[in-house]
């Protein structure tokens, strides 16, 4: 049996011209990126390059087998980065310096962060916590244990961060909303798009302000080995302006006064024991991009398109929606095709013409 195939099954979809895209020349000088975008632009099967079906239903689906990858797609889509990589590799090129959120080193004296205590509040009660400032993180983040023990709630999504050495980590976390205090007044301020996350991981410290003399007289509390549990960074940066501030001398720490209360920070004359320490947060909104885009290429030809219905298929689709139950082990629904009220004919009018049959 001959078979005479349609023209247009040769025809490359990159050059049009009168071979296969996995033959043309002009698709394998393209960059890896941009061949998934042209196979994905054009509805392609990721593993014989053809137009009609996904890849779940290709006949020829095989494992990619490059440096032993184990994805369904064609050689010329392999990226040369294990799949688990490629998520999670950022180009520096493309992420713009952000500056240092803590920097510690062994050698020097100790330092003293912008950290307070706060009351946070949320459905389920207040809680005491420390709270620390600091202007080189681009978002809030509470630990999650904490969001937990208030009852704030919020909606899950990825979060990534990147760190100090372009290392990026993607953990889930809840956008939530919480409110916070300052301790020695009645003043509340409200915290909106605050991240959480399970460990904030940040350093410990310990506050007496008995140990500097120019401290003793501004309101500030004592704190001793405590971690913060809430860092809040640049969208929330009016609750660290300053209105007055306190110094010695530049050997020793200052006291601010912001909205939440009094708070001491800079160097002291301690030698410090600390290991160095240097991070960065930031929200990482490309990292996002590039997930959003893995899974939409792996679910290419599985999702089911919406379908706009018409006026009588929503209304029985209203109906099966509301009145359908279990009974025993069946179910019952109403009829579909019934309106609510019913429409019946005028009583009036039927009246009349049988008054008008009568009399005849």
């Amino acid at each position: 049996m001959h078979i005479d195939r349609a023209k247009d099954t040769l025809k490359c979809y990159k050059c049009s011209g009168n071979h296969t895209i996995s033959q043309c020349e002009a698709f394998k000088t393209l960059w890896v990126q941009e061949r998934w975008e042209l196979v994905k632009a054009d509805q392609l099967s990721f593993s014989c390059l053809r137009k009609g079906h996904c890849t779940l239903k290709c006949h020829s689906k095989r494992r990619c087998s490059v440096n032993g990858c184990q994805r369904y797609h064609s050689q010329l889509l392999h990226s040369g980065v294990p799949a688990s990589q490629a998520l999670c590799q950022v180009s520096t090129s493309n992420v713009p310096a952000q500056p240092l959120l803590i920097c510690l080193a062994n050698y020097t004296n100790q330092q003293l962060f912008k950290m307070l205590p706060v009351n946070i509040y949320g459905p389920d009660g207040k809680r005491e916590i420390i709270v620390m400032f600091d202007e080189g993180s681009s978002i809030s983040i509470m630990e999650e244990r904490l969001a937990k023990m208030i009852g704030a709630k919020g909606v899950l999504h990825p979060l990534t961060l990147q760190w100090y050495d372009n290392k990026v980590v993607t953990e889930k976390s809840y956008e939530i909303n919480i409110e916070v205090r300052n301790c020695a007044s009645n003043e509340r301020f409200a915290l909106r798009d605050v991240y959480t996350v399970n460990n904030l991981n940040l350093p410990e410290q310990s506050l007496s302000k008995e140990d500097f003399g120019h401290l003793r007289n501004p309101p500030l509390m004592n704190y001793h080995e405590s971690k913060p549990g809430l860092l809040i960074g640049l969208t929330h940066a009016y609750l660290s302006a300053t209105t007055t501030n306190v110094k010695a001398d530049n050997e020793s720490p200052l006291a601010a006064k912001t909205p939440l209360g009094w708070v001491a920070y800079g160097p002291t004359k301690s030698p410090s024991n600390s290991n160095p320490r240097v991070m960065l947060v930031k929200d990482c909104q490309q990292l996002h991009t590039l997930v959003s885009e893995y899974f939409a290429s792996d679910s290419f030809g599985t999702n089911v398109s919406s379908v706009n219905l018409e006026s009588e298929d929503e209304h029985a689709r209203l109906i099966l929606d509301t009145t359908t139950k279990r009974v025993g082990k069946h179910y019952e629904t109403g009829l579909l095709w019934k309106t609510f009220p019913p429409k019946l004919p005028h009583s009036k009018i039927m009246a009349e013409k049988r008054l008008l049959s009568v009399e005849r």
